[in-house]
């Protein structure tokens, strides 16, 4: 581990005496947070249940962050500090985090973000009745302000009629809806699986489906966080989503053909098609959208890749 330490500096104050071995390890990356830090850090502190450890790795932040996990840190032993230097993406934030956990369970929370205080106490009570290695939840859209916005995430990504529990694979090949600060993992359930470092905008999606491909998930009906929306929080980067997308699907192409039925390799095709007109290549895009019309099952999503191909219509990527 010491070779990994020279863009950081590590500050584990959950060793001092007295420290017993947490039984859920909760993430939370941060990074040019300061406005809504101390609300996210205050979210997890007030859980119920107590038995954690708290791992907040800054990543580089360039603003008062860095200062109020320090004061932080200081009033809870349950919390343990890395600091970057310099930023390393947020694939090798969580994968760091992951690393230096020691419970068994995983839970991970970005640092604009709220939990309800019996988040994690409800998640154990759901795990202990069913066994499911991961429980995720219900979760509520608020504003930059913190002010509900009357939606539910299931409702909002397009999940409300789709299986959130049991063998959720099929679902996921063509949605990604589970939100990272919504799950809490067995750690053993994700072995050597890590986030993939080499996509910035769909890691999770990413690690969800590896996840899926060997584990049941068990969905809990109340919201138990809220996911906050704000400037920082959307994603501007149309090309680098278009990149990451391609790439992913590329990946679901080869690594879940099997599982693949010939309505979602079609969807999946158009979704390439669309990601590709995107990014101004519009002749590889008509080619994926021929592909997926090819197939037949065609519905409007793929007759609308199939058009924006034709006259090469940008920003065409679905959220994935």
């Amino acid at each position: 581990m010491e070779s990994k330490c020279q863009d950081r500096v590590v500050k584990e104050l959950s060793n001092r005496k007295g420290y017993t071995q947490p039984r859920v390890s909760i993430i939370m990356p941060s990074y040019n947070h300061k406005k809504f830090l101390s609300e996210a850090i205050q979210s997890v502190l007030s859980q119920s249940f107590d038995e954690f450890e708290f791992i907040i790795i800054d990543d580089g932040s360039i603003d008062e962050s860095q200062k109020m996990i320090e004061n932080f840190a200081n009033l809870d032993t349950r919390i343990k500090t890395i600091f970057h230097t310099k930023n390393l993406g947020i694939s090798k934030t969580l994968n760091e985090g992951i690393e230096l956990s020691r419970g068994e369970f995983l839970a991970f929370i970005s640092s604009d973000d709220i939990w309800m205080n019996d988040k994690i106490a409800e998640q154990i009570r759901a795990y202990e009745k069913g066994g499911s290695p991961i429980i995720w939840s219900e979760g509520l859209i608020i504003d930059e302000k913190g002010v509900e916005t009357g939606e539910k995430i299931t409702k909002k990504y397009h999940a409300s009629q789709r299986t959130k529990s049991g063998n959720i694979l099929s679902e996921l090949l063509i949605e990604n809806f589970p939100f990272g600060l919504a799950i809490l993992i067995k750690k053993s359930a994700i072995g050597k699986l890590r986030f993939d470092p080499t996509l910035k905008y769909v890691n999770d999606y990413k690690f969800f489906l590896e996840l899926a491909r060997s584990n049941d998930f068990y969905f809990i009906e109340r919201p138990l966080w809220k996911y906050r929306q704000h400037p920082g929080s959307t994603n501007r980067d149309h090309n680098g989503y278009a990149l990451d997308s391609i790439n992913l699907y590329n990946f679901v192409l080869k690594e879940f053909n099997s599982e693949l039925s010939s309505k979602n390799r079609a969807l999946i095709y158009s979704r390439i098609s669309r990601s590709y007109c995107t990014i101004g290549e519009r002749m590889i895009s008509i080619k994926w959208a021929y592909a997926a019309l090819s197939i037949g099952n065609i519905n409007m999503e793929i007759l609308f890749a199939f058009l924006a191909s034709l006259i090469g219509l940008r920003e065409g990527v679905l959220d994935l």
